[in-house]
């Protein structure tokens, strides 16, 4: 399955709220903390030398409006 949302905050209009968004080559600082040393640095060059991949691919953390009312 292929599903591409190029901006996650359009999904507003659908009930979602955008609480948080990554990509691999920038990931959440707790989850890049427990990384080996190798990898935080590979990801940082990899970025530099080709951005496109790592960045394209995010990880996003949604909430639904209910649970915000709630």
């Amino acid at each position: 399955m292929k599903w591409i949302c190029e901006d996650p905050n359009s999904l507003e209009d659908r009930g979602l709220h955008l609480v948080e968004s990554w990509t691999y080559a920038s990931p959440q600082p707790t989850v890049a903390q427990q990384w080996p040393m190798r990898y935080r640095v590979g990801m940082r060059l990899l970025r530099a030398i080709l951005p496109a991949p790592v960045e394209t691919y995010k990880l996003n953390l949604f909430e639904t409006v209910r649970a915000r009312n709630a």
